[in-house]
């Protein structure tokens, strides 16, 4: 939780100061926008709970497949 309130992003938009007037028969405007984003490196360090949360379910699928190997 603290990544989101700790990241303090912000963004600039260049327009050119172009005037669009509205027409009778026109209901909707399309925008086209390409937004650059730097790269940036994010690590992710998972909690021991998580870890283990994940874990377990692998250790029980191989401990099935290694029982049913050994005594069949």
């Amino acid at each position: 939780m603290r990544y989101q309130t700790d990241r303090n992003e912000t963004t600039y938009y260049e327009h050119n100061s172009q005037i669009m007037y509205a027409a009778a028969d026109q209901q909707y405007v399309d925008v086209n926008m390409i937004i650059k984003i730097p790269y940036q490196d994010i690590i992710y360090v998972p909690k021991f709970w998580e870890v283990i949360k994940f874990a377990w379910v692998q250790y029980f699928a191989i401990a099935i497949a290694f029982y049913y190997l050994l005594h069949y």
